[in-house]
């Protein structure tokens, strides 16, 4: 599930990718390429290592990973940071506005320690739901002027009683 966010990677990476994933037994559920941070101190180095081929094989990735961690800076070496910045090229073919809205989420204020990344998605996520809010406008239907000496329409119905 982890690679739908990912597409055209180099098949050999998915592998090492899978396998770092089944060793770590990472949940399939979990959508950050190499999971969870982890601790000590070869694991580490490893993980920077898939990340660092993750961020440079796709052009997309390639692109928008820069942008990102020049905006935000904190967020260099968070595993989410590929899926986040797939999302944005993504978005970035859909409208020409995501540059800025990275900036506005990030002005909105410090990101939290715990998965960064996913919390400028969010913000950044709340920000385009608003925009495309306001740019959608409802249609109002209005009934047609009256003349000033017409009587309204008769109802036609029971004159006894209420009715609908």
């Amino acid at each position: 599930r982890w690679t739908a966010n990912l597409p055209g990677l180099d098949p050999d990476l998915v592998a090492d990718i899978q396998q770092w994933r089944a060793a770590h037994q990472i949940p399939d559920t979990d959508p950050r390429p190499t999971g969870p941070p982890v601790h000590t101190p070869a694991e580490v180095r490893h993980q920077r290592h898939l990340d660092a081929q993750l961020e440079t094989t796709q052009a997309s990735i390639r692109e928008w990973a820069p942008r990102i961690i020049h905006a935000a800076p904190n967020l260099a070496g968070d595993p989410a940071l590929t899926v986040l910045a797939a999302r944005l090229a993504h978005l970035d073919t859909q409208r020409g506005d995501i540059t800025h809205l990275l900036d506005q989420a990030v002005r909105q204020g410090p990101l939290p320690d715990e998965h960064p990344a996913d919390a400028l998605g969010y913000r950044i996520t709340t920000l385009r739901e608003q925009a495309e809010h306001r740019y959608h406008q409802w249609e109002t239907v209005q009934s047609p002027p009256r003349r000033p000496h017409q009587r309204p329409p008769r109802m036609s119905g029971p004159s006894r009683g209420i009715s609908i």
